[in-house]
């Protein structure tokens, strides 16, 4: 890719590749180039602990960038990967847990049945609804949002 020779499958020191920088700059030209560049639409990058990460999409969803998700998904990528092995939780929690608005829109404009959703139960953490989250946050934006949307 030019005189320094990068190529997209280079990644930074937080393991960050060219893609998640043209989601998170929204670089719709550059994004376009790096899927065309074969660069690896599932690799996993830690967020904010070693042990959960996020795929490209996800970390889509959470820049609040349409354009990529939708491109994301035309190149395959699935909005509702999961890998709890290698740490790929599942979108709508992130979303919610990170009171994350324009993620959510985002979800829902594309099918994601936040009525399905539940958060927390294990251990310590009493088992809630995507709304009573919000609600018990005081994530007021969130929690009307989630009141339009869940059926």
């Amino acid at each position: 890719m030019g005189e320094y020779e990068i190529t997209f499958a280079d990644e930074d020191v937080k393991g960050f590749t060219l893609l998640y920088y043209a989601i998170n700059h929204g670089n719709n030209a550059f994004l376009d180039a790096a899927i065309e560049g074969k660069s690896d639409i599932r690799h996993a990058v830690p967020f904010f602990s070693p042990y959960t990460k996020i795929t490209p999409i996800q970390f889509a969803v959470l820049c609040g960038n349409a354009y990529a998700v939708d491109k994301l998904i035309a190149a395959g990528e699935d909005l509702l990967f999961v890998d709890v092995t290698n740490g790929v939780t599942d979108i709508g929690t992130t979303v919610i847990q990170q009171n994350n608005v324009p993620g959510a829109k985002i979800l829902a404009a594309r099918g994601y049945d936040f009525s399905a959703l539940t958060i927390g139960g294990g251990g310590w953490t009493k088992k809630q609804t995507a709304l009573e989250y919000a609600e018990s946050h005081q994530y007021a934006e969130l929690a009307a949002f989630l009141k339009s949307v869940v059926k």
